[in-house]
């Protein structure tokens, strides 16, 4: 993929065919697995566990507590407190030995985001409870003063976050409705993440709208890195993706105001509109009255998911009751 973020979701061209026809095979094999992994198992956050595997999804490692933590106090086995001490207590004994670079941060934050994954977008309180722990864990004071504010910076949070952006539909993930939702549940994580103003992920609400709603989508082919798919497969996998940032986030997202016009040459354009936005790189009352307009449209389209339709319609009602403009 390139480096730009931009075009994190575009695949490496080979310019000899038998490259590609490598990369499709591993593609058809990865399918595979995935299909089976569906029918082996009847609830879907043990199906996006194993996809995760099969498609090499950054999650949960050796340093497995973490994960088992979070899960605990998701499953309400342990309260915040509980969880957060057992979190923080190897980390708080690593700032005390002065072994700073050995704080498995990315396992933390790849065990949180995997964890996020698997939480149903119509499931509200866990996600929510997943958003209070890392706002405990940023809140949390590190045993040597030197390092007090260590915790607040949330470190490494930001690239887990990037990495597991790629693992779109498309991308790093297929079409399956499992990894659509998967690919959802997380977008609602960041946006409540955002809204609570833990970190601000505005840009990637931007490269998600853009997907669904500004890119003009088609069907494609059978040379596909992932196979022939339809564009109403692509609306199936974006809408619902993009109407999480609409549901959690809300009316904050219609008061930002950003300008993303890079300032340097090196930068990229990732705040670039797709074809249905005339305008700048920017974050805006227009850019979401665009937004709006394509989620109504959506709704109107034949061959599309139910739960892609009316998750369309929901975001759609809801702008227009935080625009006033119904």
């Amino acid at each position: 993929m390139t480096s730009d973020d931009d075009e994190r979701w575009e695949d490496a061209k080979s310019s000899e065919a038998e490259s590609q026809a490598q990369i499709d095979t591993w593609e058809l094999e990865r399918q595979r697995k995935v299909k089976e992994a569906i029918s082996e198992f009847p609830d879907e956050p043990d199906q996006i566990d194993a996809i995760a595997k099969i498609r090499g999804w950054s999650g949960p490692d050796g340093y497995s507590s973490f994960y088992t933590s979070i899960q605990d106090h998701l499953n309400g086995k342990a309260n915040l407190n509980e969880t957060v001490d057992k979190i923080t207590g190897p980390i708080d004994a690593m700032i005390n030995a002065n072994k700073l670079d050995d704080i498995p941060w990315e396992s933390l934050w790849n065990s949180t985001i995997h964890s996020a994954k698997r939480i149903p977008f119509s499931a509200p309180k866990a996600h929510l409870a997943l958003t209070e722990l890392v706002i405990a864990i940023k809140r949390h004071k590190a045993p040597v003063d030197t390092q007090s504010e260590l915790y607040s910076s949330l470190p490494y949070l930001g690239i887990s976050s990037r990495e597991a952006m790629n693992d779109s539909p498309g991308g790093g993930a297929g079409f399956s409705i499992p990894e659509v939702h998967a690919y959802a549940n997380l977008q609602y994580f960041f946006a409540l993440l955002t809204r609570g103003q833990v970190r601000a992920y505005w840009l990637y609400s931007v490269w998600v709208m853009r997907d669904a709603l500004e890119n003009e989508l088609t069907d494609d082919g059978p040379n596909a890195t992932h196979g022939p798919t339809t564009a109403f497969q692509k609306y199936d996998a974006y809408v619902p993706a993009a109407s999480m940032w609409i549901f959690g986030v809300g009316e904050a997202l219609y008061e930002h105001e950003a300008d993303l016009t890079p300032t340097s040459p090196n930068q990229g354009n990732p705040g670039k509109g797709g074809k249905f936005w005339e305008g700048k790189a920017e974050i805006s009352k227009a850019r979401w009255a665009l937004w709006k307009k394509r989620f109504h449209e959506v709704t109107k389209l034949e061959g599309i998911r139910d739960e892609t339709r009316q998750l369309a319609e929901e975001a759609y009602s809801l702008m227009g009751n935080i625009d006033g403009h119904a």
